[in-house]
């Protein structure tokens, strides 16, 4: 009989926010298992910044599905930095809070599966079986991150690792950075592939803030940050007035990045769409004609494994992207561009190549290798083996 297990998630998401792989993984496992997802908790500014106006998301459990509930911590176990004791004594009465509201769910073992290295603090508090570090970025390597914050970052981080069971690490570059005790494994970004390639099969209708863009159509989708090369964006929309630039997400609160994307919006060639949900995403992508990954390249981005290169490739889509080491892998399918020349040029062949039915068919056939129900089933194997193959 399989092991029933009990996960409890540390992220720095919510659960109806923008979907990252956080809620791919865990609503996969709830699958088998049982899932708490948990959010942080909010610090003191941000309880008084909402009590002058400010909407912070509400303190809620929500049962997800049979399997899956996710927390919104009270406000009563809020983070005061300024005194690590109160800080400490917060963390411990919310520790007993979450141990009051998982006392009745049974199950075999209990995994404490962290997010970010900020969550440390929650290894060791609830008699664990298992620890799993789940690292998506280099988090020392954001471009809004101070020195003291890097140092900070970095010596949680090493904390957890010295303490993980098992590391799943976005991208191989990344696991690489993050084996220090052998115990990562390379778990990369994957795709929801029945959605997508049930669109792709589907025929749709053109949803509504598309239906007076003309084509072609070169598509972005995803966070708008500082890792977002806005620069490059501008010089293609520019040089290209007969294309039409679609770039689709949320963007950050940050005054270098709205103004870069104000400069983007005096031309007519580019549009902004307002963030769209996981389900809603394939309906936008299935009518670009080029997908665009233009990032950056640092500390931070040069570990990257987009989220977003199988979604465009489960569409059948081709793909021009900047130079991370994670594109090496997917050669036929993306082409790596570094100067703005070389980002035309590779745009306009794109462009030719954008209806080849072989292309697009190795295209799906790949994106399909790499679901998230594969994921997840390698993160369950691992897991399972690692309690009880290794510790019997």
């Amino acid at each position: 009989m399989d092991p029933k297990l009990l996960f409890l998630s540390f992220a720095k998401d919510y659960w109806d926010g923008t979907t990252m792989s956080r809620h791919h993984i865990m609503e996969g496992l709830s699958g088998n298992h049982k899932v708490v997802f948990i959010s942080p908790q909010f610090n003191i500014r941000e309880i008084l910044s909402n009590l002058k106006g400010k909407r912070l998301p509400k303190s809620e459990n929500n049962k997800i599905n049979k399997n899956l509930i996710s927390i919104v911590p009270p406000k009563i176990f809020p983070l005061i930095y300024k005194f690590s004791w109160m800080e400490n004594l917060s963390t411990t009465l919310f520790c007993f809070y979450i141990k009051f509201l998982i006392k009745d769910i049974k199950y075999d073992k209990l995994i404490v599966y962290i997010w970010n290295p900020i969550f440390s603090k929650f290894i060791g508090k609830f008699n664990e079986d298992l620890v799993c570090y789940h690292v998506h970025d280099q988090y020392k390597g954001y471009a809004t991150t101070s020195v003291s914050q890097a140092q900070e970052i970095e010596r949680l981080e090493e904390y957890v690792l010295s303490k993980a069971d098992i590391v799943f690490a976005n991208g191989e570059m990344l696991r690489q950075s993050k084996n220090l005790y052998n115990s990562a494994y390379n778990l990369p970004s994957g795709v929801d592939f029945e959605l997508y390639n049930y669109v792709f099969k589907n025929e749709c209708e053109i949803p509504c803030e598309m239906k007076e863009i003309s084509r072609p159509i070169i598509g972005y989708v995803g966070r708008i940050t500082r890792k977002v090369d806005l620069d490059l964006l501008l010089q293609l929309v520019a040089e290209r007035k007969g294309y039409s630039f679609v770039v689709i997400g949320p963007v950050r609160r940050d005054d270098k990045v709205t103004d870069k994307l104000n400069l983007l919006m005096q031309y007519s060639n580019f549009f902004y769409i307002e963030e769209k949900g996981a389900k809603q995403l394939p309906n936008y992508i299935k009518f670009f004609d080029v997908c665009l990954m233009t990032y950056v390249l640092n500390e931070h981005t040069k570990y990257g494994y987009p989220l977003k290169l199988h979604e465009y490739l489960a569409m059948g889509k081709p793909v021009v992207a900047s130079g991370l080491d994670c594109f090496k892998e997917f050669s036929d399918f993306v082409k790596v561009a570094f100067l703005v020349d070389e980002w035309l040029k590779y745009i306009d062949e794109c462009l030719v190549e954008s209806n080849n039915r072989h292309l697009v068919e190795k295209r799906i056939k790949t994106a399909s290798q790499h679901s998230w129900q594969k994921r997840v089933a390698k993160i369950e194997k691992l897991v399972i083996e690692k309690l009880f193959k290794e510790k019997s």
